[in-house]
């Protein structure tokens, strides 16, 4: 389960730095609204995933 957790996290962190990489017009609007939050769910994910 926790490598699933962290495969998990990683793959957001992944796609939320694809999509800041992108220019700010060709974001994804939930990037735009929400990126934040994004990047904190994937950190926690890691982290959960890596200390369980």
């Amino acid at each position: 389960m926790s490598i699933l957790l962290f495969i998990l996290g990683a793959v957001v962190l992944a796609y939320w730095g694809y999509c800041m990489s992108q220019p700010q017009w060709n974001r994804p609007l939930v990037i735009l609204k929400n990126g934040g939050v994004i990047f904190l769910v994937g950190v926690v994910l890691v982290v959960v995933g890596f200390l369980i």
